[in-house]
């Protein structure tokens, strides 16, 4: 009987958030498809080129099968699967050799990945659910990798190619080499009484903000230690420096779980001051209410801008109060009447409140105060320093060199992708 243990990817896409799960299998592969001797070739099936290519560039230097006709015995009879087309699981294979196989032998060496690589890794064209949950792989026994959903994947998106392949290799792997030399057993301490079944659930649709100003890099981080340290290696090594610093500073963040009317639930990094209420009430906006924010020069506040432009304070009606909240939540005497000896200047159907020269006011933002404890930031700079040893003096891999090499072939990638794998066809010998 096979024992799964699942984990989940939040995955933003096309403004769509889809939730994934992994398994990583203790099974014995009793139905193994793993052939006995080395399989011969047939010189007049049309995809004889390919099968020659898989051999020369998987088999014979990492001892890996790369199996794309798929395996009725090798997968779950729990899902419905249809084979890989022929073309995508080509362009797959050629750019897992170049995005993943290819940093491995100039940073670390061919034999790394010879001896702790998976042996198989099997190509499944359609997707495997359950229930509204997608599976993107199924890892078992570490020996075998099933890649799904490689009919649809779309080489314009990077994103999506990233997650789905790139970085689940990477994430796999370090599951296969911390199963021979375990982690230090100190990254289960840091973040211990943080972690939670129901991860999931954690800081909405968004994005991972919430969880990173935990301390996770991913949701699918904050599940368990195990998983944590898995995550920070293959997201360090495949997050551009603009998606990292980006986690970085929503790990900065404090969070305020904010349920709108519409019975939904919003998580919150910056509150207003109504200005126009005497007790200063606190309006908690997101990313989703608002375009977003700029900073003013001194970098102590924000502007709330929509579109372009600032979002002014506004009032119900027009008021006549004689002092209002500034910038900094205090309150200061407003001199400044309008004709109608009004406070407020009709702009369209609204009022905006102005200040003592006539001018709009802009609604200034202040962030959500972090009451978690951690500063989340510097928590992943610690589990990130801590995997980076662990690489480095048991496995001799430096994590910053295998990024740089990564980094370099997906910037390569995203400026062109169609020439990429048109060259990468033309120099396998597949471009007919």
């Amino acid at each position: 009987m096979k024992k799964f243990q699942l984990y989940f990817i939040g995955l933003l896409l096309g403004g769509l958030a889809l939730t994934f799960f992994t398994a990583c299998s203790e099974d014995d592969m009793n139905n193994s498809i793993i052939p006995e001797h080395e399989q011969e070739l047939d010189p007049t099936s049309v995809t004889y080129d390919f099968d020659v290519w898989l051999q020369e560039n998987y088999l014979k230097p990492y001892n890996i099968r790369y199996i794309y006709r798929m395996d009725d015995r090798a997968i779950s009879m729990g899902y419905n699967f249809i084979p890989a087309k022929y073309e995508n699981a080509r362009d797959l294979a050629l750019l897992l050799k170049y995005m993943w196989f290819d940093p491995y032998d100039e940073a670390v060496g061919t034999d790394f990945l010879k001896t702790n690589a998976p042996r198989i890794l099997h190509i499944i064209g359609s997707r495997a659910l359950s229930g509204s949950n997608e599976v993107p792989t199924l890892s078992e026994g570490g020996k075998k990798i099933n890649l799904f959903n490689v009919n649809n994947y779309d080489i314009n998106n990077f994103e999506l190619l990233r997650t789905y392949f790139f970085a689940t290799m990477h994430h796999e792997l370090t599951h296969l080499l911390h199963q021979k030399i375990n982690y230090p057993r100190e990254f289960n301490e840091l973040t211990n009484e943080k972690y939670d079944s129901n991860w999931r659930e954690r800081g909405g649709t968004d994005h991972d903000g919430v969880v990173n100003s935990m301390g996770f890099i991913t949701k699918l981080a904050s599940s368990t230690a195990r998983e944590d340290f898995a995550e920070i290696i293959a997201q360090r090594i495949t997050m551009s420096d603009e998606q990292w610093e980006s986690v970085l500073k929503l790990a900065k963040l404090g969070w305020y779980e904010y349920k709108l009317p519409t019975n939904t639930t919003e998580y919150c990094s910056y509150f207003y001051y109504e200005n126009n209420k005497s007790d200063g009430k606190k309006i908690y906006v997101s990313s989703k209410m608002h375009q977003g924010y700029k900073s003013n020069e001194a970098g102590d506040t924000l502007t709330l801008v929509e579109n372009d432009a600032d979002v002014y304070q506004k009032a119900v009606e027009p008021i006549d109060h004689e002092e209002i909240y500034d910038k900094d939540g205090k309150l200061v005497r407003v001199n400044h009447t309008d004709a109608n000896g009004s406070r407020c200047v009709q702009r369209g159907s609204e009022w905006l409140i102005i200040d003592g020269k006539g001018k709009y006011i802009p609604i200034y933002v202040y962030p959500v105060e972090d009451e978690d404890e951690i500063e989340g930031d510097r928590m992943i700079e610690q589990k990130l320093e801590m995997a980076s040893k662990w690489l480095k003096d048991q496995w001799n891999v430096d994590l910053e060199k295998l990024r740089t090499e990564v980094q370099k072939r997906q910037d390569e990638f995203k400026a062109d992708p169609q020439g990429l794998i048109n060259r990468l066809r033309k120099e396998a010998g597949l471009d007919k």
